[in-house]
């Protein structure tokens, strides 16, 4: 699968309440994003999907049940992009509270993430504020970020390696 999708045991149709699966989702204005479900991201992005968001107010609770596979994969994050997709959000809010609940994550090769004007908090063990794992990619323009847990870096890499690039 030249996606990387398969390479990536998260990415499923069940991997986000909002899941964008190859296709373009409709930009949006104020639009809420919630997720209390164990393991299951609040909007998930794979297999080349785009989207863009403006003042979004996205919301995840719930702990991971693999402390790897949040760290590897992104399971559990508040926001999952995976190979090929990419995703821009411009203004609002990300909120995660739970063991493995990353709040951005970028993963795989090709995956885009530009946040811009973003608010970022991430309570929880093992609660990244962004990540990018396996080739991923992220540019944050004035975000601001809070992590609380242990293990909970406001920036952080993982296997496979991936780039953020921060300004501001």
């Amino acid at each position: 699968d030249a996606s990387g999708s398969t390479a990536n045991p998260v990415l499923t149709d069940t991997c986000g309440v909002y899941l964008l699966d190859g296709t373009a989702g409709n930009s949006t204005t104020d639009a809420a994003y919630n997720s209390s479900t164990d393991d299951v991201s609040a909007i998930c992005l794979m297999n080349g999907a785009m989207l863009e968001l403006v003042t979004p107010t996205i919301t995840k609770t719930g702990d991971t049940s693999s402390a790897d596979n949040s760290s590897f994969y992104g399971l559990n994050a508040g926001v999952l992009v995976g190979s090929g997709s990419t995703l821009s959000i411009t203004g609002g809010t990300v909120t995660t509270e739970g063991d493995g609940t990353n709040g951005v994550f970028s993963t795989g090769t090709d995956s885009l993430v530009t946040l811009t004007d973003v608010t970022i908090e991430a309570i929880g063990d093992g609660a990244h504020a962004v990540m990018a794992t396996q080739g991923g990619t992220m540019v944050l323009v004035e975000v601001d970020m809070l992590t609380t847990g242990a293990h909970s870096g406001a920036i952080a890499t993982d296997r496979g390696s991936g780039t953020i690039t921060v300004t501001g």
